[in-house]
């Protein structure tokens, strides 16, 4: 099997370095680059961000993630949950900020989606958004 080595400029010194696979099971050894984040979709940012929808805003403190690819599970999991519009998983940060209807989707039912998953979350901030 070869590894593909990436040129990294450190102190002005040329090095060949082998990109992070993460090697916890949950995201099956995923290879992301921390700038392959999950970002907000259009679709869900527009239906998010239109006024006439009273949404709430969640943070959450999510512990376990080894890299982008545990990121993006997540991310994956919470976008598709009903009442969820929005959502936008940052690793490295270890946090979550969803966007979603009170009415249909509460924080704990977020999180333990996420338990399923085989990590923690904790509820930092819930504020609601007129």
């Amino acid at each position: 099997m070869k590894t593909l080595l990436i040129p990294v400029i450190l102190s002005g010194s040329l090095l060949w370095a082998a990109p992070r696979v993460c090697q916890d099971a949950r995201c099956a050894g995923s290879q992301v680059s921390a700038s392959q984040s999950p970002v907000l979709s259009p679709g869900k940012l527009d239906q998010a961000m239109n006024p006439a929808i009273d949404t709430t805003i969640a943070v959450l403190q999510i512990h376990g993630m080894d890299c982008a690819g545990c990121a993006s599970m997540i991310h994956h999991t919470l976008s598709k949950m009903a009442g969820v519009y929005a959502d936008e998983v940052k690793y490295p940060g270890d946090r979550a900020v969803i966007q979603f209807d009170k009415t249909r989707i509460k924080p704990p039912q977020m999180i333990q989606a996420i338990r399923q998953l085989g990590y923690t979350a904790t509820l930092i901030s819930c504020t609601e958004k007129h």
